[in-house]
């Protein structure tokens, strides 16, 4: 989905569709600087002024790969026009000598030099003849703004048709070092420009690493829109791309045609080439059409529908394939057909959104996905995060906020990808309330309604109601705080089997009061020549519920929370209604920190904390025994920034009782200067026995300022297997790049544990993907090589994209 709907952007904020730009827009609207500036000189020259005011710049470095402007046949280094530039609507002419001035003629000669609020035009001789209309600038002229320089040996102006035209024009461009020639630009006032024997290249002069060259081009400024004839790529002189005729944007508008293709290759599917072709439908909806062919699967046929509104915005995407080759030779085999989850060899997924903002205080979420069958990503996806889904979720909801009130209205279902469904709120409606009063005190309402439903006939379906009014008194002072809160939790189930069409009716009423208090203690102190302030927090949190038997009571979706720090101020261990934990226990906690006083930022970290219990804890989940000890594992948590390059955090979850790590984890990074990464993982995690142990290595590490290695190792230790591995190089001179990354990641999906689904040696997939880059004008290969490396490698940025 992604590789399409990447070649167009939409900017909810201001409720636009727009379509990117042409790599080359910047290029393209940069001569129409010189219908401006010409024109002002025309407008000077009929003036009297004598002022000499030469322009005066501040020379600055654009990249690390610096084009002076004597490469260019011009002064200096590049620039950009100070804030001493004349007003608007005035103009700043100098020069040497006026041979003559008067109302036939005007004639400056020498270094004439003239300025408005946004650009210079320098030259050797300027001539205006106001009997005839005709400007003309001769000797080395040059047309400078803040985002581009063009340079020529002639510049001419017809005042009775408007037409501008610049001869042996050659252009720097500021914001990307474009840079290019073109034998002559002409402006016409109908907001026409056109270019012949146009080249474009970010290379250095002479660098001919690559070059765009076209013999003719038309840019029409009312339309938005360019076109080029007999257009060339060349590749180190060798033309590598020929394009008889291009029509392209050169702003924000958009306009139908093909997209940019994509073209992977892996051992899963083959040689995968896919051509996005894009229709503009109408200002305020427009779609994608995406043939793509997969060499030993079939042809598939993806389509993007948006369309927006002053208040919505809508997208649909789907893919169909009529026939999957791979999936109908293993249907026809009794013996293989077992192995998959799909019963037809049509493929097809589908994915709708709708988002509706009535006003302020109401809006309208929808989304809703499937796919033919729980192998489709698997199959069709593009890496490790998409090959492991385990569901696809479902949900409209209908909601309404204010200060106080919080109401949402929503029906929810999934799609498993495992094979283990969950219940379906058909429907759901929930309202929530929160307020301070005058008084101090704050009053706070929870309230839910749903009606549960099953694929699964052996499971019950049936209502719950629920209604927990609470009261608390917030008391803060710069020194601590103390909250007490009083609950009361009412909830009536109407359950049904399936099967047998016995109902049941249930009551569970509840009180809960808990109170959580603070303290601060701060101290002033100082470590190499920099003020902190080093806190000591302890934290005292208690909590009671009484027990009442749930056993009767089905689990509609509660569950129970990995313990951590979070868990220790919750009242309810467990994370849903269905269950409420019976418990009379005090959370402690004691937290250590170090903030820079002139900054802010925290350098270090640490918390300790644990429960105590007085009481066993009864309530349940199924097949969990009732828990009797009277502490809970001890909890500690680091973080420490060892230096501005290198941070460290940390988690353990340590039961002293048996001596045994229930959870573990930590993390370091290295990164002492932007993409100069280095990433280092360890987690550990003992669910019931089964023992999680990864390790997450990940690098993008420069080798000189041209070569960088890229690299992830993340392996499943217990296992003695790998979850994923990458390996890349990247090269970057001035004006094109190009990356290399070979890839193989485990392909199957993960249970509620995290745990890999029937590992074989077949379950990897693997391939190369190459990108190369040309700077200025585009990218050619794996579009979707960006994102891949982004989500794998933690903190890396995209050079290209820069």
């Amino acid at each position: 989905m992604s590789q399409v709907s990447n070649n167009l952007l939409t900017n909810r904020k201001t409720r636009k569709i727009t379509q990117l730009k042409s790599p080359l827009t910047s290029l393209l609207g940069i001569p129409l600087l010189m219908a401006g500036t010409a024109a002002a000189a025309d407008n000077a020259s009929n003036t009297s002024t004598d002022e000499t005011t030469s322009g005066k710049f501040d020379w600055r470095v654009l990249s690390q790969c610096e084009v002076s402007r004597e490469q260019l046949g011009l002064e200096q280094s590049t620039a950009t026009v100070k804030d001493d530039m004349p007003e608007e609507g005035k103009v700043r002419i100098s020069y040497d000598s006026a041979p003559e001035i008067s109302n036939k003629l005007t004639h400056l000669k020498g270094n004439v030099t003239v300025q408005d609020h946004q650009s210079t035009i320098r030259a050797e001789e300027v001539i205006v003849d106001h009997q005839t209309q005709q400007l003309s600038a001769t000797g080395e002229v040059s047309v400078e703004s803040s985002d581009a320089i063009f340079g020529g040996k002639n510049l001419k102006q017809d005042r009775q048709t408007g037409n501008i035209e610049l001869e042996k024009a050659e252009f720097f461009l500021f914001e990307n070092g474009g840079r290019g020639t073109a034998e002559s630009v002409t402006v016409k006032p109908e907001s026409t420009t056109e270019l012949n024997e146009l080249t474009f290249t970010t290379c250095p002069k002479g660098d001919e690493s690559w070059q765009l060259s076209t013999s003719e081009m038309s840019l029409e400024q009312a339309d938005g829109r360019g076109e080029a004839w007999n257009t060339v790529l060349k590749v180190n002189s060798i033309p590598v791309f020929y394009f008889p005729y291009l029509n392209f944007p050169i702003d924000d508008r958009r306009k139908s045609g093909l997209l940019s293709p994509t073209i992977k290759n892996n051992d899963r599917n083959g040689l995968d080439i896919a051509q996005p072709i894009y229709w503009n439908i109408t200002h305020w909806a427009d779609a994608t059409f995406t043939p793509r062919h997969i060499e030993k699967r079939g042809t598939q046929w993806g389509s993007q529908f948006r369309w927006l509104t002053e208040k919505t915005y809508s997208e649909w995407f789907f893919e169909w394939m009529d026939e999957d080759k791979i999936v109908a030779s293993l249907l026809l085999d009794p013996a293989t057909s077992a192995s998959i989850d799909a019963n037809s060899a049509e493929r097809w997924l589908t994915d709708f959104k709708h988002d509706a903002v009535f006003n302020r205080n109401w809006q309208l979420k929808i989304h809703s996905q499937r796919v033919s069958d729980s192998d489709y990503f698997r199959d069709f996806g593009s890496g490790l995060e998409s090959s492991n889904a385990t569901s696809l979720n479902s949900h409209a909801n209908l909601s309404y906020t204010d200060d106080i009130w919080d109401i949402q209205m929503f029906a929810r279902a999934s799609q498993s990808l495992i094979a283990v469904d969950s219940y379906r709120y058909l429907p759901s409606i929930n309202i929530n309330a929160d307020h301070l009063a005058d008084s101090g005190f704050r009053w706070q309402l929870s309230s839910e309604w749903t009606q549960f439903e099953h694929p699964d006939s052996a499971q019950l379906e049936g209502t719950r109601t629920n209604l927990t009014p609470s009261l608390s008194y917030p008391m803060n002072a710069i020194w601590g705080f103390t909250i007490p809160k009083l609950s009361y939790q009412m909830t009536r189930y109407e359950q049904e089997s399936q099967l047998s069409g016995q109902k049941q009716s249930i009551t569970r009423d509840l009180p809960i009061f808990s109170l959580d208090s603070g303290l601060y203690f701060d101290r002033k102190t100082r470590m190499n020549e920099e003020d902190y302030t080093h806190s000591l927090i302890p934290r005292v949190f208690y909590s009671y519920i009484p027990h009442r038997e749930q056993d009767e009571i089905n689990n509609f979706d509660t569950t129970l929370p990995v313990f951590g720090f979070n868990q220790l101020w919750r009242e309810n261990r467990f994370s849903g209604i269905d269950r409420v934990g019976d418990t009379n226990h005090v959370s402690v906690a004691l937290t250590n920190t170090l903030v820079k006083d002139a900054s802010g930022e925290q350098v270090f970290k640490f918390s300790l904390g644990r429960r105590y219990y007085f009481d066993d804890r009864t309530v349940q989940l199924a097949g969990q025994t009732i828990e009797q000890e009277s502490t809970s594992p001890w909890l500690a948590e680091l973080e420490f920034k060892l230096s501005q390059s290198t941070t460290y955090r940390g988690f353990i979850d340590w039961d002293e009782r048996s001596e045994n790590t229930n959870q573990a984890r930590s993390v370091i990074k290295f990164e002492p200067k932007p993409n100069h990464i280095v990433n280092l993982s360890h987690r550990f995690r003992e669910i019931a026995g089964d023992l999680i142990e990864e390790s997450d290595f990940s690098f993008a590490w420069p080798i000189n300022s041209e070569w960088r290695l890229l690299g992830r190792w993340y392996n499943d230790m217990n296992r003695d297997k790998t979850i994923e591995a990458l390996a890349g190089i990247e090269y970057e001179s001035c004006c094109w790049a190009v990356r290399l990354v070979a890839q193989k990641y485990l392909n199957t999906q993960l249970d509620g544990s995290g745990n890999p689904i029937l590992i074989s040696d077949d379950e990897y997939s693997d391939g190369i993907h190459l990108q190369f880059v040309f700077k200025g004008l585009g990218s050619a290969g794996e579009s979707g090589l960006s994102g891949l490396l982004e989500s794998s490698i933690t903190s890396y940025r995209d050079p290209f994209l820069n």
